[in-house]
């Protein structure tokens, strides 16, 4: 049965979802979607936008987010964040447990809600922490509705024991122990797979020798880290059964364990990144300081592979990655590479980014919709609330162009890090997100924000 009169009418888009596409129009009322057709046949409604000319895409789910709240207000608070996001497409993201504290408990992950959702403008979920000192809080937190369990494979680094707390996995016996305790509580278990013995090792070689450069860091961290990582970490996942999520992939080895997993019935899903697809070694070491993030950016040969991941379903999702650094951080790194801290805010860029490749013929609309959308939504227990357009789920969704072409400028950013975020900068995208609808709240048209969306946003729980 259709109302007489509903929120908000979009009128007269090219409706796009991972299965295809369809000319037609949404009612919206309650922040979910309650119906789909012609505009004659839908009911009257108190707001109309008229999207004649562009496709009305799912929500973008990030499902790899840095906010750093708490304790990091200087780098990004969740008004700058949330506002980041949906100036990006972004209606839900996942956030990293990577803060001060870090959420390693139900008290924290409580307070952080209540803190967040005064502030925040798009939907998003909770990252909680893993490791050695917080295994029984792990059963709790599932309990309360985080959607997955982040876990670090080293020893918390120096100095920053507090934002690590909850979080890492100091060797494979404790490992083990994470991830069986992941598997019992029936979660997800992510993991920032790099060998830490052998990053460091060749770090502390590097510094001994006095040697500071770019492109030591970049030496630092070879592909074999990511690809030894891997490897291990399957192996793990397949004796503890646990549902297995590989964060921001950069390497076509480790593309290639992930597909033999898949075929042997492991249950793995795995990310990457559009600075791993667009951008290599050579492209971001002018950038110095600027252009570190961890793993690095690679050389031609393992973007094409990754390409080829993506292509054929080995890599299920493309995320953000948003690393959020003041530039006085950054800066340290100018004469010494490993005084910077790793990391670049990209949310705002990720679907720009993805649309210049539809455009180009890389990636079909629906695949992107996919890796973007639909993908995370499954794979964390948010599908069909999220993540789709249909009767019923939530009215998350994005009107974009596909005629837009602009230039990155971080000058023209919504992040509080616009001054680090120099890795696309100065590009030219063509496809860009026009209005931003989380929950049938419009939040962002033009470029311009409604100051009364944000404290709308609202956490999101996983699915049992």
């Amino acid at each position: 049965m259709i109302m007489e009169k509903v929120d908000l009418n979009i009128h007269s888009g090219l409706i796009a979802t991972k299965d295809g596409r369809y000319k037609g129009s949404i009612s919206i009322h309650g922040g979910r979607i309650v119906a789909i057709g012609d505009p004659e046949v839908l009911p009257s409604s108190r707001q109309r936008i008229d999207a004649e000319g562009l496709i009305i895409i799912p929500g973008v789910i990030d499902p790899h987010f840095h906010s750093r709240v708490p304790g990091f207000p200087e780098r990004e608070d969740f008004h700058t964040a949330t506002m980041a996001a949906a100036a990006g497409g972004v209606t839900t993201f996942m956030d990293m447990p990577v803060s001060v504290p870090p959420v390693h408990s139900v008290e924290i992950m409580q307070e952080k809600i209540e803190h967040c959702e005064k502030l925040a403008c798009v939907d998003f979920c909770i990252i909680a922490a893993a490791g050695s000192d917080n295994l029984a809080e792990i059963e709790s937190l599932c309990r309360e509705g985080v959607v997955g369990f982040k876990t670090f494979l080293h020893a918390a680094p120096e100095g920053r024991e507090a934002e690590f707390k909850g979080l890492c996995a100091e060797n494979d016996g404790v490992f083990l122990d994470v991830l069986r305790e992941i598997a019992r509580s029936g979660s997800v278990s992510l993991i920032h797979a790099e060998n830490a013995q052998i990053t460091q090792h060749l770090t502390d070689r590097f510094k001994s020798k006095g040697i500071c450069s770019m492109e030591a860091f970049f030496q630092s961290r070879p592909p074999l880290t990511e690809i030894e990582a891997v490897a291990r970490t399957l192996r793990f996942a397949a004796e503890t059964r646990v549902p297995l999520h590989l964060c921001h992939m950069s390497t076509g080895g480790a593309m290639e364990a992930i597909k033999r997993a898949k075929e042997q019935g492991i249950d793995v899903s795995a990310e990457t990144c559009p600075h791993y697809l667009l951008l290599t070694q050579e492209d971001v070491l002018p950038l110095g300081p600027y252009g570190k993030i961890h793993p690095p950016m690679r050389d031609r040969e393992n973007v094409e592979a990754l390409w080829k991941a993506l292509s054929n379903g080995i890599l299920d999702m493309v995320c953000s990655d948003h690393c959020p650094y003041e530039a006085r951080e950054k800066e340290a790194g100018l004469e010494d590479i490993w005084k910077a801290p790793a990391g670049s805010p990209n949310v705002e860029l990720v679907l720009p980014a993805m649309l210049d490749q539809v455009n180009r013929g890389r990636i079909s609309l629906g695949k992107m919709i996919g890796v973007l959308s639909e993908n995370a939504a499954k794979r964390f227990g948010l599908y069909p609330r999220k993540g789709t357009i249909q009767v019923g789920s939530d009215a998350d969704l994005v009107l974009v162009d596909l005629r837009v072409k602009r230039m990155v400028s971080r000058k023209q950013m919504f992040t509080k890090a616009k001054e680090v975020a120099r890795i696309f900068e100065g590009k030219e995208f063509q496809g860009w997100p026009i209005t931003t609808v989380v929950r049938g709240h419009v939040v962002m048209d033009k470029g311009h924000f409604n100051s009364e969306a944000f404290g709308k946003g609202r956490f999101v729980r996983r699915r049992p």
